[in-house]
């Protein structure tokens, strides 16, 4: 576990003292006798244990080191100071980052000028599983109205309002009153109930959602909650498995685990690992954490 200490100097530069602190510390602030081979990085860890700094991020595995440096910096008039824990790791282009440039470019990168007229949207948010109206110019919104995140679908026009089915499986009623566009989205709640039946046209949620589907525990764990709570977890199963990295479900359900293990329950009960053709409750946590995903586990297995 390393400590990420993020600091703002608001466009002011540090004072010397600051940096004279810093190297009396044993912290590199710059890497010596760069190698090629080497990352920035890597060149600045001297020795096992060492801080890695710059202006505005220090990264080190001693809390008390991170504290004192996080202290320095505010008293040397740093305006915001914050710290977090992590281990940050190399990053590298996948196949979901080269498909948000190219629809960010082929939106963003030709449009001409402003032309003032607004039009309404509907905004699905994969990586919250959750569906916004907005308002845009002709081209097509880019960013979730609420998180600003990129992994979103839009289309023109106003938000579907039907109704949850009251009575039923809730995973068909789940199914019907998500994906009357073929695609998912989640509408305001009123009005009618939606059509009886529904066509997934999009093959890789028709996939999870048969997966789930064929999921006996999941289905067994969601038919013990309130049906809307249901549906909700539904949405956010399907929007982890599809759009959060493999490395974040990974984490979220290590935590939730430990979670309830601390609660005495049996790690006979609960999987560990993810599943290729089965999901449960505990998917939900990649999205609204693993604490609350642990909870409801908790809430429908008599915890």
């Amino acid at each position: 576990m390393s400590y990420i200490v993020v600091i703002e100097w608001d466009g002011d530069k540090p004072p010397n003292t600051y940096y004279n602190r810093l190297r009396k510390m044993g912290l590199i602030v710059r890497g010596k006798d760069p190698q090629k081979e080497m990352s920035p990085l890597q060149r600045r860890a001297m020795k096992e244990g060492a801080v890695i700094a710059q202006e505005g991020a220090i990264i080190t595995a001693s809390r008390s080191l991170a504290r004192e440096v996080a202290a320095l910096a505010s008293e040397e008039g740093a305006r915001s100071v914050q710290i977090s824990e992590g281990d940050p790791v190399d990053y590298f282009m996948d196949a979901a980052d080269v498909q948000v440039m190219n629809r960010v470019e082929a939106i963003y990168g030709r449009r001409g000028r402003p032309s003032g007229e607004k039009t309404k949207w509907v905004v699905t948010c994969m990586e919250e599983g959750k569906t916004y109206p907005a308002e845009n110019e002709e081209y097509a919104v880019i960013n979730c109205p609420y998180c600003r995140g990129l992994v979103t679908r839009s289309r023109q026009g106003e938000p579907d309002i039907w109704k949850f089915p009251d009575s039923g499986d809730v995973f068909d009623g789940w199914m019907r009153h998500r994906f009357t566009h073929g695609e998912f989205e989640v509408p305001e709640e009123g009005g009618n109930e939606p059509p009886a039946k529904v066509i997934i046209t999009h093959k890789l949620e028709a996939a999870t959602v048969e997966i789930m589907r064929n999921s006996a525990r999941f289905q067994e764990q969601i038919s013990k909650l309130p049906r809307n709570t249901a549906a909700k977890i539904c949405d956010t199963v399907l929007c982890a498995r599809l759009h959060s990295p493999l490395e974040v479900r990974k984490d979220r359900r290590l935590r939730a685990c430990i979670y309830l293990f601390e609660r005495g329950v049996n790690p006979a009960d609960v999987s560990m690992i993810e599943k290729a053709n089965e999901v449960d409750i505990l998917e939900a946590g990649a999205i609204i954490g693993s604490q609350q995903a642990a909870q409801l586990w908790l809430s429908v297995n008599g915890g």
